[in-house]
């Protein structure tokens, strides 16, 4: 929900008020468990993210081109996901910090009880069809810490636009502190001002936590989103790969021939598992067979430029039936080595990396990018 109230409490958007509180004199200092972080963007909205260390009242502040809103309050509680809609196209940042205050109906121009305020920080919005923008993508930071925080350094220097994260964000999706510990430390310089979306992965297992800590598109393990020039389709690859998924076969057919995918300049489709890899901890992977022999044709007839994978910890590159195949499996997960040569990946390195995809207009260009911040592959795409 949102509010136009400003800090006065009800009334229109407008200029910010002359001081606004960097805290709350008199107040007990609620403390902060994660976050904020952005999720769920379009052009025109965005989920803003945190949980706090008790139950309080979710505010957001926004400074844009419509001016100074308050959006809020969220439901009392600790964990807060305030969605912030009818924010205005433009391609400027928009600042933006959260406040939770407690008791409930604390006022936010008063002097509540407790209160925790964020620091302010900005986002973007989808860009406008004709926009430039660039994407990072990355998987599997699961187990290594410091080595995903290694990762957000050299993705925070890229400044994109919009993150995407391929699967197995942590070792044990079931593991609630596994979350802070591997995922939400880490990634959170990065997820304040960035935007992100999530392909589930195998080691989150399926588990409520998944579902508890990310906001997106029902029902969020699968879904599809317009970013700019691009139709982005985020499929459930443990689903699929388990053959237990009639209806997601049935909605990725709907969604590969739908007029957003068939009028996109670019259509890219993420996952977790690839159809083909040489790269293991052991001989005898080689992909995943129902990725490469039911959605694979299925991505190649609809004519997908790239379907991006992680799963295999490294960083490979190839192409099947016009589908171009990237892994980036590299964001923290002990690396696997090369056990064979195939011909649909021309590119196999064991490296800890991010991919970024700069696309404007009908030009595409990919970079690997090691922890060093050494390219470690380049591929340039015009159509």
């Amino acid at each position: 929900a949102t509010s136009d109230a400003g800090p006065g409490g009800g009334g229109a958007a407008g200029a910010a008020p002359s001081e606004l509180p960097e805290s709350y004199p008199g107040a007990a200092t609620l403390g902060m468990v994660r976050g904020p972080y952005l999720q769920n963007v379009s052009d025109t909205s965005v989920t803003v993210m945190w949980e706090a260390t008790e139950p309080c009242a979710g505010y957001v502040e926004t400074w844009g081109p419509d001016g100074y809103v308050v959006h809020g309050p969220d439901p009392f509680a600790a964990r807060h996901e305030l969605g912030l809609s009818s924010l205005p196209p433009n391609a400027a940042p928009i600042d933006y910090r959260f406040r939770c205050l407690t008791p409930a109906d604390a006022d936010p121009a008063g002097t509540p009880e407790a209160a925790v305020v964020g620091d302010k920080d900005s986002f973007r919005l989808a860009p406008a069809i004709d926009e430039p923008f660039r994407l990072a993508l990355y998987g599997d930071s699961q187990s290594n810490p410091s080595v995903h925080a290694d990762v957000v350094t050299g993705v925070l220097a890229a400044s994109p636009d919009l993150l995407i994260h391929l699967g197995d964000e942590v070792d044990d999706g079931a593991d609630y502190p596994e979350w802070d510990q591997q995922f939400f430390g880490p990634i959170r310089p990065l997820a304040k001002v960035v935007p992100f979306f999530v392909a589930i992965g195998n080691h989150e297992n399926n588990a409520a936590n998944f579902y508890d800590l990310h906001a997106q598109p029902s029902p969020e393990n699968y879904f599809a989103f317009s970013y700019g020039n691009s139709y982005n389709i985020v499929v459930d690859a443990n689903e699929l790969s388990g053959l237990v998924s009639p209806e997601q076969i049935l909605w990725l057919g709907q969604r590969l021939s739908s007029p957003e995918a068939v009028g996109a300049k670019w259509l890219l489709v993420y996952g977790h598992q690839p159809p083909y890899s040489e790269m293991w901890g052991s001989p005898g992977y080689d992909g995943t067979p129902y990725m490469r022999d039911v959605v694979l044709p299925m991505l190649n007839a609809a004519g997908v430029d790239i379907y991006f994978a992680g799963h295999a910890h490294g960083y490979q590159r190839g192409q099947s039936g016009g589908t171009l195949l990237v892994i980036s499996g590299g964001g923290g997960g002990a690396l696997d080595q090369v056990q064979q040569d195939l011909s649909q990946i021309d590119v196999a390195l064991a490296v800890h990396h991010f991919v970024q995809v700069d696309i404007a207009g009908s030009h595409l260009e990919l970079h690997a990018i090691d922890t060093d911040g050494v390219t470690i592959d380049t591929l340039t795409i015009d159509k």
